[in-house]
């Protein structure tokens, strides 16, 4: 486990494993934990990076507003400390956002890109009222358990949370001890501050997988499929069961999809030259888009 320095500040970087690079990044309100599963299955044939969002897990942060643009620069950063050239990134909700966001700015740097439970549109309507009632009442109140399981219960299936209650204790645990303005600052720019995605999905070049979740009210599935078509040549999947945190709700439905299109990506393309744990530094970059605004 390691911090490195980055733009939107000092973030949480667990390593796991050899081989073929993945960079994965976790939803809002949640750390790597709920990134697990892709340990269980991809730690003994592949190199993980797992990166806590600013503000979430053991990640620092700022107290600045910031875009999905300084997050996709961030991850790159990280790629630069590890010493990886390219990789197929893995993204849930908030990380397929980011994940977007380096495919169209980064895009020598991803051989592919997962995006798992990630709406690309703006919060508008109810939806946008029930985020701002919880930002707000987490800033006025401290971060009141109550309100942190209501926010994980929103996120898993109900099955789920009958079978497995403890599915909720890593995302209540992390809402509750991350660093409170860093915290705020996240939630804030990537949930109410982040603008539609949606008119910028045809330029992703990259191979793309794109999942949701049966049982998501967040996100449903017509939407979801929807989105995806707008990606060229994306991949579709939709996992039943399974709510607004597919991998961390169900594993064994999901990663056999992730296998599957890992292998296809790998095997098209050259591997990084850079061998996982050498020493990267930080280079000069084109890149494709201007950060969007705030």
């Amino acid at each position: 486990m390691e911090r490195v320095s980055t733009t939107v500040g000092a973030l949480h970087v667990q390593r796991h494993g050899q081989g073929p690079p993945l960079v994965c990044w976790p939803s809002l309100f949640c750390d790597a934990r709920t990134l697990r599963p892709l340990v269980d299955e991809f730690g003994r044939d592949h190199h993980l990076v797992l990166i806590d969002g600013p503000g979430h897990g053991g990640s620092g942060g700022v107290t600045h507003p910031f875009t999905l643009e300084d997050c996709a620069d961030a991850a790159m950063q990280v790629l630069d400390a590890t010493g990886i050239e390219r990789a197929v990134w893995i993204g849930s909700a908030w990380g397929g956002h980011v994940g977007v966001a380096a495919a169209l700015r980064h895009p020598d740097r991803l051989l592919g890109l997962v995006a798992m439970n990630a709406p690309m549109g703006a919060w508008t309507g109810r939806l946008r009222a029930m985020n701002a009632t919880v930002y707000w009442t987490f800033r006025a109140l401290g971060r009141p358990r109550a309100m942190a399981r209501k926010v994980a219960e929103a996120m898993i299936a109900p099955a789920q949370r009958a079978e497995r209650p403890a599915l909720l204790d890593p995302l209540v645990d992390c809402m509750l001890a991350s660093s409170r303005g860093p915290f705020l600052t996240a939630v804030r720019s990537a949930m109410l501050d982040r603008p539609s995605l949606l008119h910028r999905l045809a330029g992703v070049r990259v191979p793309t997988l794109f999942v949701t979740g049966a049982e998501d009210r967040l996100f449903p599935v017509a939407v979801a499929r929807q989105q995806a078509a707008a990606i060229p040549g994306g991949r579709f999947e939709v996992v039943p069961g399974s709510s607004h945190l597919s991998l961390w709700e169900a594993p064994d439905l999901v990663l056999p999809k992730l296998r599957a299109f890992l292998a296809e990506v790998e095997n098209r393309a050259p591997a990084s030259p850079l061998a996982p744990g050498s020493t990267g530094t930080a280079r000069d970059r084109r890149t494709g888009d201007s950060p969007a605004a705030p």
